[in-house]
């Protein structure tokens, strides 16, 4: 708000006691009221020679151009899964963890290109004291496993509505998010999509090889029409679940 940075603008008066700079990180910039930017905006303009600013986001578009055009922009981008893999096999190697390359990646792709996260999860699934594969990985998160998922699919696929009901209600049973393991086959219909119409969907996908074998062998039971009609249906379902 205005007082928040009236308050800043005070500080700003003084030079730093000890070192060369004073640094002010406003994280979730594109939170600060119009107002707020309007007093921020003299300032980032001519800056005292000691003060940087550094503005974070996640939603650049939501920042007033008068504030975009008195900053360098530096983009950080998700780190690739190949590059978190190997981050992850050194650091097991010199900690003496058994790693998988299956749990490895399981772990990539379950931080989402965040290296700290990725970290954070090899230590917690380290503290089981056996090897990490992507079982371990799974039932230490919680969810992320997509066994359930594919059985469904196929399940589905040859009418076999006992194993229908049967997964659903293992899910319940366990106390998973319905919802979330909804956006689950929602996520497993896209992968699936992406199998069948492109021989680099490895490049594309986080998959792990059994992963990728369930997923090759069930859109080859899919034309594309019916998989764009089951992930209509799944989606609207979704909504109405919301």
């Amino acid at each position: 708000g205005v007082d928040n940075v009236r308050d800043m603008k005070d500080e700003i008066a003084f030079t730093p006691a000890l070192l060369k700079y004073r640094v002010y990180i406003i994280d979730e910039v594109h939170m600060m009221s119009g107002s707020a930017f309007n007093a921020l905006l003299k300032t980032l303009e001519e800056p005292p020679s000691y003060v940087v600013f550094i503005l974070a986001t996640t939603e650049f578009h939501k920042l007033p151009t008068t504030i975009v055009s008195r900053c360098q922009r530096f983009d950080f981008r998700r780190i690739s899964t190949d590059n978190i893999m190997a981050r992850l096999k050194h650091i097991a190697k010199n900690e003496g963890i058994s790693l998988t390359d299956d749990g490895a990646r399981v772990i990539a792709r379950v931080s989402r290109g965040g290296m700290r996260d990725a970290v954070s999860l090899l230590e917690l699934c380290a503290g089981a004291r056996r090897t990490v594969d992507e079982k371990l990985v799974f039932d230490t998160v919680g969810t992320g496993n997509r066994d359930n998922s594919y059985r469904l699919i196929e399940a589905i696929l040859k009418q076999d509505y006992t194993a229908v009901y049967a997964t659903v209600n293992e899910v319940v049973m366990n106390s998973a998010d319905v919802s979330v393991f909804w956006q689950e086959i929602i996520d497993s219909y896209r992968d699936i999509m992406v199998v069948k119409n492109t021989e680099r969907a490895k490049d594309y996908l986080d998959l792990t090889e059994v992963e990728y074998e369930s997923l090759t062998k069930l859109a080859k039971e899919f034309t594309p029409a019916r998989l764009a009609y089951h992930v209509s249906l799944l989606e609207g379902a979704m909504a109405d679940m919301q």
